[in-house]
């Protein structure tokens, strides 16, 4: 039956890529394979594009180069399949020819049925492990992000403590500065008034060296009257002696 069918579907599938531009609402007319009216009938229908070549149909306007998922993902768009270069892909089948699957099922043996459904199970299997491993991912990173972020509030609180210590230590330095600066007048004055006594001092001193030296002066001259006195006095005692022993014994 396959056999019969693919002649009646080429034709259609060219018409459809010289003009992709249709809508998924412009949906072929349904035709019925199983007569052989319909047979002799098809490439009537389809004439004119299969008249047209294979290059012309790929040089068309409207055919633009497919993007694969990724890129389709990073312009915001809907990561969707490229269609088949023969019009004979799952696309196809389902969105132009939703009657076939139904046909084709109703086909299929019990163990041929088995094994696509052992392929979907798999097909399955693959795309939940994919999901799970992006879960997992997300959550990992999310966790390291937390990570992170709880670093950063430690250190941003270690960073205020240290500010906080830092401004403690300056306001000691300060209240030192401005108790050494009050100690430093205190001495500055002190010093200043030590100096105005130290040369007090030193003119006192000086005015007790010259009164010194005015009475030693005094002594040298009292001591020298002190001896002329002395030796004035020795000669008029021996005069004196002299005269009175005379006065008492003048024969002598």
């Amino acid at each position: 039956m396959s056999e019969t069918t693919q002649p009646a579907n080429q034709p259609q599938e060219i018409a459809e890529k010289v003009a992709p531009a249709q809508t998924s609402e412009q949906v072929p007319p349904k035709v019925d394979t199983s007569s052989s009216a319909t047979k002799n009938a098809e490439p009537t229908t389809a004439a004119e594009p299969v008249a047209q070549s294979p290059a012309s149909i790929q040089n068309t306007p409207t055919e633009a180069k497919p993007q694969n998922a990724a890129d389709r993902a990073v312009n915001g768009e809907q990561a969707e399949t490229a269609p088949s270069p023969t019009g004979r892909g799952a696309d196809r089948v389902s969105n132009d020819h939703p009657e076939r699957l139904q046909n084709a099922d109703a086909q299929l043996q019990n163990e041929d049925r088995r094994t696509i459904l052992m392929n979907e199970g798999k097909d399955a299997k693959q795309i939940a492990k994919i999901l799970e491993s992006e879960a997992k991912n997300d959550a990992s990173a999310l966790k390291n992000a937390l990570k992170d972020a709880e670093k950063a509030h430690k250190m941003s609180a270690k960073a205020d403590k240290s500010i906080t210590q830092a401004n403690s230590r300056l306001e000691k330095a300060i209240k030192n500065h401005h108790d050494i600066a009050k100690k430093l007048e205190r001495l500055k004055s002190d010093h200043e008034a030590a100096e105005r006594q130290r040369e007090q001092m030193h003119k006192e001193l000086e005015l007790k060296k010259q009164h010194k030296a005015e009475i030693d002066a005094l002594v040298d001259e009292r001591m020298e009257r002190v001896e002329k006195l002395k030796n004035g006095k020795a000669i008029l005692d021996r005069e004196r002696t002299v005269q009175r022993r005379s006065t008492i014994n003048p024969k002598k």
